[in-house]
């Protein structure tokens, strides 16, 4: 008895002095996260460990944003990602007015007919722009299918405002 005792004293010693320097190092060694983690890094489909951008609209035409900043680490030869500096900017600086004759609804100004009359042709008129746009690309490139999927969301739009956002199968 004291034979076993004695390994099994010395192993509890062992491991309990490594909890005191490191708690956690015994879940990671008994856990598969780490190769689930690798698992996930190397099938991130959604390209999350690039990092995404945020976007927050103010009043008066105010915007403010954070992109995501690419740092290399020379040690491991990785590119990470880090959080990038916030900046406060009109929204002149990034998109220019266009001639949208929105909001869609609950304009006091015209009626819901016209609003509506409007916005299908301002629809109408985008999605011959895009038409024009698809002869001059390749069918079997990815701006083309890129292309194609803009116009099926515009479309779809389309049928949204006319119908009032009701869309039956009926």
């Amino acid at each position: 008895m004291s034979r076993s005792a004695t390994p099994l004293s010395s192993v509890t010693r062992a491991l309990s002095l490594q909890q005191i320097s490191d708690p956690y190092a015994l879940q990671r060694s008994a856990s598969p996260c780490p190769v689930m983690n690798q698992r996930m890094q190397e099938n991130d489909f959604l390209a999350r460990k690039k990092g995404c951008p945020i976007v927050a609209f103010g009043f008066g035409g105010k915007i403010v944003v954070s992109f995501p900043q690419r740092v290399p680490d020379y040690y491991t030869s990785t590119i990470h990602s880090r959080p990038g500096p916030i900046k406060i900017k009109h929204l002149k600086e990034y998109c220019q007015p266009s001639s949208f004759p929105g909001p869609v609804l609950h304009d006091s100004k015209v009626g819901i007919k016209q609003k509506k009359r409007d916005i299908a042709a301002y629809i109408t008129q985008q999605l011959e722009t895009f038409e024009r746009e698809k002869t001059s690309l390749l069918p079997a490139s990815a701006e083309y299918h890129k292309l194609e999927a803009k116009m099926l969301l515009w479309q779809l739009m389309k049928v949204y405002v006319e119908t009032d956002g009701h869309i039956d199968d009926k």
